[in-house]
């Protein structure tokens, strides 16, 4: 029986196309969104933000 959806080989080639167009040259994570949460939890550090967009996209947008 096989899997539905890309292959192996398919799915790095995507990623590879993927992270050439990303100014950082890397896939974001998991841990990049909790970064930022955790920089807006802070009330000593992110207290006086109001009504802001933060970008997570590796500069994609800029």
């Amino acid at each position: 029986m096989t899997k539905p959806g890309l292959d192996k080989k398919t799915l790095e080639g995507l990623d590879e196309w993927l992270i050439s167009g990303i100014p950082l040259q890397k896939m974001g994570t998991a841990e990049d969104v909790a970064k930022a949460v955790i920089y807006l939890s802070d009330n000593n550090v992110a207290s006086f933000m109001t009504g802001t967009e933060i970008l997570i996209d590796g500069g994609m947008v800029l």
